[in-house]
């Protein structure tokens, strides 16, 4: 899934994210139908699959944020994105639920692949009907909602931006999203993939407690990110805050909250197994919520027009620290029951959220970059694109009605 997420951002950023979004869903979905059959010649075709899946999923993530940047306004920026990436939870639910019941039927396993198969390629077929670039290309709305759409962004349309590179990886604030969301990462796998091993061993849950209490942090976050999302959006709107003193105050809440649960849990033991789902299902969902409504929303901010890219720089480094979470585990968690161990875990998980979130606290910005407007790659001289090339400059004057 890393390996091709920057050069995704580029390719989306650069060609249109319809396509390349369009691309890694249908054959996503296509493979995925058929694992069942070619599992029958051997578990290398399902490696195979599985492989070809991974890849195109890197492409998905970085062509999303490429939409972001072209159709949402900055003051829906948290509600939209939270509404979107929240769908990611609802299907982490439902799939749990409905795979064991379709695996339970007399069409067995395989119907769980051919299930999800069929929705995606259904998703695939909405998404080309009505699905656009940006809202200069859609065909369908209204031109209020357009005019509304650029006049709220800062996105480049007629001609097409260099990218860049050099200024991107030396922005102060850019480094810190980055560094902040590897810190997310890391807390949020580590947490999620020990969570039934913690319940069962030091909580002492049966497994059927187990599935629904590690469910539960899904749940909540799900709630909680629609509530962090209206209220950032609101302040952002109001002009209580600015955007940067709301993300900054937003990323704070993800750090202190997590810090004192993932703190406090440390110190329960099995006799404390109602404060210990309570500690652990409030860190793990306010971490969660956090980071979904107000710190991926960042690439965003700092620049619209290369959301794709920064987007898929995040998501590489992102994903590479989350893969460290299962190397922390084996050294420092050796015994299941031992709680010395667990509490190692949880100080370590602990620190590093706190750390990597503060950076993002002390040196982040959600500030649109100077280089969100780079020179113009379509003409031969090195001169900076004209404001009458844009489609849409950002306004301050442009309220969340958009008027």
């Amino acid at each position: 899934m890393i390996i091709p997420a920057v050069a995704a951002g580029w390719l989306a950023t650069r060609y249109g994210a319809k396509r390349f979004l369009l691309c890694a869903m249908m054959i996503n979905s296509v493979v995925g139908c058929l694992i069942p059959t070619l599992a029958a010649f051997g578990s290398i075709w399902v490696i195979i699959c599985r492989g070809i899946q991974g890849f195109c999923n890197g492409f998905v993530l970085p062509s999303l944020y490429a939409l972001f940047g072209k159709w949402i306004p900055a003051y829906e920026r948290s509600r939209c994105m939270g509404f979107i990436y929240s769908g990611g939870i609802i299907g982490v639910i439902t799939s749990n639920l409905l795979s064991g019941y379709v695996a339970n039927t007399e069409f067995g396993w395989p119907a769980i692949f051919y299930m999800y198969s069929i929705f995606g390629i259904m998703w695939c077929l909405l998404f080309w009907i009505f699905g656009e670039n940006s809202p200069a290309s859609h065909k369908t709305i209204s031109q209020e909602e357009k005019k509304y759409i650029q006049l709220s962004l800062s996105t480049q349309e007629k001609k097409k931006l260099a990218t860049p590179w050099k200024k991107i990886f030396t922005s102060t604030c850019f480094l810190s999203l980055i560094i902040a969301e590897c810190g997310d990462h890391f807390a949020y796998y580590l947490l999620v993939s020990q969570i039934p091993n913690y319940l069962k061993h030091i909580v002492k849950l049966g497994i059927s407690n187990n599935g629904l209490i590690s469910s539960l942090p899904h749940i909540v976050s799900w709630i909680l990110i629609y509530i962090l999302s209206y209220i950032s959006d609101k302040l952002i709107s109001s002009q209580t805050l600015s955007i940067t003193a709301t993300r900054k105050s937003v990323a704070a809440v993800g750090i202190i909250v997590p810090a004192i649960s993932l703190t406090a849990l440390a110190f329960c033991g099995p006799e404390d197994n109602i404060k210990a789902i309570i500690f652990l299902v409030v860190g793990l969902s306010v971490e969660t919520a956090v980071a979904y409504s107000g710190i991926y929303v960042n690439s965003v901010d700092l620049s619209p027009n290369h959301a794709g890219i920064l987007g898929g720089i995040c998501n590489q480094f992102s994903k590479l620290c989350s893969a460290l979470g299962p190397v922390v585990v084996h050294f420092v968690l050796t015994s299941d029951v031992n709680l010395n161990q667990w509490k190692t875990l949880f100080f370590i998980t602990t620190a590093v959220k706190f750390c990597t979130g503060t950076v993002f606290v002390l040196f982040g910005s959600a500030e649109i970059q100077p280089w969100n407007y780079e020179i113009d790659i379509s003409t031969k001289s090195a001169k900076p694109a004209k404001v009458s090339d844009y489609v849409a400059v950002e306004t301050t004057e442009v309220n969340s009605t958009g008027l």
